[in-house]
């Protein structure tokens, strides 16, 4: 019993940890995203220079940065965050490919690298080694510009994330041209590079942008969208009888497809895909929180929906201490599975099925 009860902890601990570790990924791009709308945005303190902050693009089908932002004078900042950079890994191919990506004629356009404040030296020794490589298609074309980010949940006036730029290791500027503004105005280099720091607040704007837009450009755990999209979801798809039903049991069986998610408004726009809602009810399956049925030829669930908790941390224990239960049942499974098969293999007198 202790033995199951240090995994079910260690199994909810690290479910929590790849929530958390994903949340804090949008929260970072959604800062960003709120910075340069209040810097350059539609009625931006300097000016409307931002067309566009794209928060799914693709670059040549295969590679997916965690942001793309157009501005009006032809510059773009491609962006992609790092918690750790890994020099030997596909990380590099990818910042590689993001520098060398043509934009279009009269275009030009920088790569923003963020990582953790503590990995960026590791970074910008990587981005100075790539510009000395013999073969001239493996070496940025477009400076890499490497930011270190720090989250500050002690400030005094709430949260904030620093993002620091330090010349180290020769680490790029953004180009002169970038965010196209008057002479002596704001740009990306005065407002990131010449101060010690960039303080980008954790504010009310911030939080819509979260909730409107859930997702970025990486695919989450199951349980995420299980927990931000398809949970609420179901609750706004719920007619009245279910809802009276749900208020004297405390449950209803909800009968719900994958086109019935997407069908919600803002569904598309913030990031939801065919692909995320079918795992997220795989995930729901394996916690007996719902079943596959095929009706009119069409693949349906019955979820059954239970009152959804009013803060999404209590939904999130919900759904871990959940999950890691199955966990430890099919690990229990499994084991006994391949015990038998080991005693089977074992007995003399046990005649195998190929002997028959």
């Amino acid at each position: 019993m202790q033995e199951d009860s240090t995994k079910l902890a260690d199994h909810i601990k690290s479910l929590k940890a790849e929530f958390a570790a994903y949340e804090a990924a949008n929260t970072l791009v959604c800062v960003i995203q709120n910075w340069l709308d209040y810097m350059w945005g539609l009625e931006g303190i300097c000016g409307e220079a931002m067309e566009l902050f794209d928060r799914f693009p693709r670059i040549q089908d295969k590679w997916k940065p965690d942001f793309l932002v157009r501005f009006r004078n032809g510059y773009y900042l491609i962006g992609e965050i790092m918690r750790t950079f890994r020099p030997a890994s596909e990380d590099v191919k990818q910042l590689i490919a993001y520098s060398r990506f043509d934009l279009g004629s009269g275009c030009h356009h920088d790569v923003l690298l963020i990582v953790r404040a503590e990995n960026d030296d590791v970074a910008c020794s990587a981005m100075a080694s790539m510009s000395h490589r013999p073969n001239e298609e493996d070496r940025p074309v477009s400076p890499i510009v490497v930011l270190g980010y720090y989250r500050d949940n002690d400030a005094v006036n709430g949260e904030i994330l620093l993002l620091k730029w330090r010349d180290q290791a020769g680490n790029s500027r953004f180009s002169p041209e970038n965010v196209p503004a008057d002479a002596g105005a704001a740009d990306l280099n005065s407002e990131i590079c010449d101060k010690p720091y960039c303080p980008l607040r954790i504010n009310d704007r911030v939080v819509c942008l979260k909730d409107r837009y859930p997702f970025i450009n990486d695919e989450p755990p199951p349980i995420y969208t299980a927990v931000w999209a398809i949970w609420p979801a179901i609750a706004l798809l719920l007619n009245d009888e279910e809802r009276d039903e749900m208020q004297m049991r405390g449950i209803v069986d909800k009968e719900v497809s994958t086109e019935d998610i997407l069908l919600l408004p803002d569904s598309s726009d913030a990031g939801l895909s065919i692909g995320l809602i079918n795992k997220a009810f795989s995930f729901l399956e394996s916690v007996d929180l719902a079943k596959r049925v095929h009706k009119d030829s069409e693949m349906k669930y019955v979820v059954h929906f239970r009152q959804s908790p009013s803060k999404l941390s209590d939904m999130l224990d919900f759904f871990a201490d959940k999950q890691a239960r199955s966990r430890i049942r099919l690990e229990k499974r499994s084991k006994h599975s391949h015990g038998g098969r080991r005693r089977q293999r074992n007995s003399p007198e046990q005649t195998s099925l190929f002997d028959l």
